[in-house]
């Protein structure tokens, strides 16, 4: 084959691939500590802890750095 051809099969190759989207981690933020105005809370999918208010626990971690989509355990989301 000439170096067209090979050029031409890598292209049909990359234009017809299907995407491989990777299955999302769900993860919870579990609150194990409590103040008068923070909590401390650690990811159920990696053991990191974070303190924060309660009322910004999603606003500002909606993500851990292990890469989990968050929620809280046993309550609701906050309005943002």
């Amino acid at each position: 084959m000439c170096r067209s051809c090979y050029l031409d099969d890598a292209i049909d190759v990359v234009e017809n691939a299907s995407p491989v989207i990777p299955a999302r981690k769900k993860g919870k933020w579990i609150q194990f500590q409590k103040w008068d105005y923070e909590a401390t809370y650690y990811c159920s999918e990696c053991s990191r802890t974070i303190r924060c208010l309660e009322e910004y626990l999603l606003q500002d971690n909606p993500y851990c750095h292990c890469g989990a989509e968050m929620e809280v355990e046993d309550a609701e989301k906050p309005e943002m």
